[in-house]
């Protein structure tokens, strides 16, 4: 099919990148369709899309283990679909462990593949730059000191910018919309908010909540007016209302009252990942917690070549966001790690000062939009494969 992308997401964040992806390159090649894999972003964006990413998304090796049987059949759907439709080109975002083995059979099929979000090389598996060449026709970044790591073995890489810096719904609430999210949820303004994110993924979810409820739980009697708030996904919403019962915990799954949240907390509690990106965009105080199967804890440990696990942190090369990892992500850990950002204005100045130099390694110049500069790359690949 002359004008078909296939395109391909698993978590969250990709759906996101995805769906801006679509829309932008929409705007500047309206004849281009898209096909693949993706999750309600994308498929309203205009995706035809062959499943839902949720019945392959898993994180963690044990976690990827209990649906193997499924993702093995998916695979075999997607390499299939891929086979008959001879698309103009591969779109991978992220999601490597599903992605790495469709990228791998669509070049061998001549199909040229760009891959947007590039592996964590920097942190573990370094010898994935090596060899990515072999599969990967154009690399697209989200991080300014990525590509050297990745051109150095022949691959052209573009840094095409962080897609949190232009996230709408993170953006400064007008004094209406705060006033309308804090009458909607039955908030009061003159009262603590702490913003509570246990995470994107279903895995996350069931790990996180219940440590970060008692976390919460336990800070509330040391400040009678704490109120908290959970932005989460319609799909998660049954499971975290079986968990919750107390008034001053609300829970939300409008998009852009996350982002509002975000902006009029006094802190947050995040499970360690992009979400703390987000944080700094909005900046909101912080400290980052996260737990995974010992056996997943143990493997990554090793492998592991960084000191830090929140991306603030990783980017900073120092511990801006208070990390509280496997054992030290318990309830009462987290309780004075809240309480001590609660109370401690010194230490929140410090983040939101350390925050402005992370946005800077996720800009582009000129304030270019980066949805904008992957799809122009994506437009001029699918003109000219070879000036790639």
């Amino acid at each position: 099919m002359a004008n078909t992308v296939f395109i391909i997401a698993g978590e969250v964040s990709g759906d996101i990148i995805g769906e801006r992806l679509i829309e932008a390159v929409a705007r500047l090649d309206p004849s281009v369709q898209f096909v693949g894999i993706g999750g309600d972003r994308m498929i309203k964006a205009g995706l035809q899309s062959l499943f839902h990413m949720k019945d392959v998304s898993a994180i963690g090796l044990v976690e990827v283990l209990s649906k193997l049987p499924t993702i093995l059949k998916k695979l075999h759907a997607v390499n299939k679909a891929i086979k008959s439709i001879k698309p103009k080109a591969l779109i991978a975002i992220d999601f490597p462990g599903f992605n790495d083995r469709i990228m791998k059979k669509a070049k061998k099929l001549g199909i040229p593949v760009i891959r947007y979000v590039a592996p964590q090389v920097w942190a573990w598996r370094p010898s994935r730059a090596k060899n990515m060449p072999k599969f990967v026709d154009c690399l697209l970044t989200l991080f300014k000191f990525e590509p050297p790591l990745f051109e150095k073995y022949g691959l052209k890489t573009v840094f095409v910018g962080h897609p949190v810096v232009e996230d709408g719904d993170l953006a400064h609430p007008s004094a209406q919309e705060i006033d309308v999210f804090f009458e909607k949820y039955k908030l009061v303004k003159s009262h603590p908010l702490i913003c509570l994110l246990p995470g994107s993924r279903l895995s996350e979810i069931h790990r996180h909540t219940p440590i970060f409820l008692e976390a919460v739980k336990l800070a509330k009697n040391k400040i009678p007016d704490l109120q908290v708030f959970i932005p989460t996904f319609d799909d998660y919403v049954e499971y975290l209302s079986e968990l919750i019962d107390e008034k001053w915990i609300k829970i939300g799954t409008d998009y852009r009252d996350k982002g509002i949240a975000m902006r009029t907390a006094a802190c947050a509690l995040a499970a360690s990942g992009t979400v703390t990106l987000e944080l700094a965009y909005t900046g909101t105080p912080a400290i980052a917690a996260y737990q995974v199967n010992p056996v997943t804890a143990f493997i990554v440990k090793k492998l592991m070549k960084i000191k830090h696990v929140s991306l603030v942190n990783i980017l900073l090369k120092e511990t801006a966001i208070p990390e509280f990892l496997q054992k030290d992500c318990n309830a009462k850990a987290l309780c004075s790690g809240l309480l001590n950002l609660i109370a401690n204005k010194t230490l929140c100045d410090y983040q939101r000062k350390a925050y402005k130099k992370v946005l800077t390694e996720l800009t582009l110049p000129n304030a270019v939009k980066p949805s904008d500069k992957a799809a122009a790359c994506v437009a001029d690949f699918i003109r000219d494969s070879t000036l790639f």
